[in-house]
């Protein structure tokens, strides 16, 4: 009896309230009834308040009590209540964690979807397919006899993915190559194949070594088109197409024996069909027709008035390639013809050039001018049937003259009229009635007023002045003096809407591009 009572008054401090007011740890029920079965005394680190033992019934009926009171609030209900109580927040927390990234993914997948959704699919585009531009055929130039004056012809251009080159090179030849030694390689390699001297091994590697960069920041730029070559004739190119041919026969035998340099060339190289503008006639007509230059746009003379007629509708074909940029046999595919651009049929006639052409080219030789012109008109309708400007060039090989010669002199430069303006001045004075055929004046050699002087052309060969001078006279002697006295005779108002409905100040519309002379309007 005494020795329970002790060890229930052991264990009463320890689950009574502390003298504080916080709770201390109390012993679970395994514990206090190995203590009980022990008599194991109690610790020396837990302190135990001074228990007055007295044997009064009351106080020991009133340890039991206390002691059950105590074992009632285990630590497993106190740990239950707890999570009961902290669980709420924590799943709110984290519900509204998640709200917040579903919202923000939702926000960028609409933004990458819908706001910068075209920007995105560009940028795809350009890596994964590859697009190239073909030029269309342009319109023939006929004359008036329909003889083909420039005319188009089918060629062949070479095209290369520097990267791509670079990539299959490394994996045929090593990774220990440098570029330099690469694109040398790669240059001997297809110079042999081609049956040119238009094409050299510098210009190649030099075109294969071309490196860009961003003009904002100087960054490299990845190349993926350059043109190596461009317009060779089929004969030039027959090897190397019969190369990139097989790629497309991957069964086919003799690939077995292929050397390694053409799997490279098959990874970067191309071919592209493109027309090529010849001038049969070279030389002839050079300044009036113009040249073409390699994007086939027109330079200079008809060529570039009716640029926008000739050329036609570029076309387009669209490759879906690989990492490499090699094309996917089975991927996607696109092809839109070229338009082909219209013909003209100028007033040109071939063989009164061709006779006008002979004749300024002799008196180049012997005046040796520094530039000759000569026009051949039809008097009836005016159209031009030649045209020669001197000196000229070859406009298939344009490259080789200086920018100087492509000028067409007869049409670049505002000429004074001379002596061929004087019959529509006689027109303009017989339609306004200011004179009459027997209407007559006289040329004294020079006619000197106070505003003006004016000199017949017989004071400088030395021969005697004309005298009297009708209308008829004055156009068969050519004479100044009398066609200035004629004019006076009417109003400049009169003359100025006479020599308007000649087209006298009017912009030619064959060559809109050129200078235009200037009459001036009566105030």
């Amino acid at each position: 009896m005494g020795i329970e009572w002790g060890i229930a008054a052991f264990m009463l401090p320890l689950s009574c309230p502390h003298p504080s007011g916080s709770p201390l740890a109390q012993p679970s029920k395994a514990t206090t009834d190995r203590g009980r079965a022990t008599g194991a005394a109690p610790s020396s680190r837990h302190r135990v308040p001074a228990l007055r033992l007295s044997p009064d019934p009351t106080e020991v009926a009133k340890v039991p009590r206390a002691f059950e009171s105590a074992n009632s609030e285990t630590p497993a209900n106190s740990l239950g209540e707890a999570m009961k109580l902290g669980l709420p927040d924590r799943c709110g927390f984290a519900f509204l964690v998640v709200l917040v990234v579903s919202i923000g993914m939702a926000f960028r997948l609409f933004a990458l979807q819908v706001l910068e959704g075209a920007q995105a699919r560009q940028l795809a585009e350009r890596i994964w397919l590859r697009r190239i531009e073909l030029a269309p055929a342009r319109g023939i130039i006929y004359s008036r006899n329909m003889q083909p004056l420039a005319a188009s012809q089918q060629t062949y251009s070479i095209w290369a993915d520097p990267h791509a080159l670079r990539v299959a090179a490394r994996k045929v030849w090593g990774k220990g190559l440098s570029d330099r030694e690469i694109v040398t390689r790669l240059a001997h390699s297809l110079c042999r194949l081609l049956k040119t001297d238009q094409v050299s091994e510098e210009r190649v590697a030099r075109r294969l070594a071309s490196h860009l960069r961003n003009r904002s920041d100087g960054r490299p730029i990845l190349v993926r088109f350059i043109w190596v070559a461009r317009y060779l004739p089929e004969a030039a190119v027959a090897n190397l197409k019969h190369i990139l041919a097989a790629k497309r026969t991957p069964h086919h035998r003799s690939r077995t024996f292929d050397p390694p340099e053409w799997e490279i060339l098959r990874a970067g190289i191309g071919l592209s069909l493109e027309m090529r503008r010849v001038y049969p006639f070279r030389r002839l007509a050079a300044a009036t027709l113009g040249f073409v230059n390699l994007d086939n746009v027109g330079c200079y003379g008809v060529e570039r008035s009716w640029d926008e007629v000739l050329r036609g509708k570029r076309g387009t074909m669209e490759l879906e390639v690989d990492a490499v940029g090699r094309p996917l046999p089975t991927g996607y595919h696109a092809y839109l013809p070229p338009q082909p651009g219209k013909s003209l049929i100028l007033t040109l006639d071939e063989q009164i050039q061709r006779a006008a052409e002979a004749v300024m080219d002799e008196a180049m030789r012997k005046l040796k001018p520094r530039k000759a012109i000569a026009l051949v008109l039809e008097p009836k309708t005016g159209d031009i049937l030649a045209m020669v400007s001197k000196p000229d060039f070859d406009p298939n090989d344009y490259h080789r003259f200086p920018p100087e010669r492509f000028l067409n002199h007869a049409l670049a430069f505002v000429y004074e009229p001379g002596s061929t303006f004087k019959p529509l001045v006689a027109a303009a004075l017989l339609d306004s009635g200011a004179i009459t055929e027997q209407t007559t004046v006289v040329c004294d050699g020079v006619w000197k007023t106070d505003h003006f002087l004016v000199r017949c052309w017989v004071t400088q060969k030395g021969i005697a002045p004309h005298g009297a001078e009708t209308l008829k006279d004055a156009l068969r002697d050519s004479c100044n003096i009398a066609m200035a006295k004629f004019a006076l005779r009417t109003s400049y108002q009169r003359l100025y809407a006479v020599l308007s409905k000649f087209g006298i100040g009017r912009k030619l519309g064959g060559f809109s591009r050129l200078r235009r002379s200037r009459l001036v309007r009566p105030a």
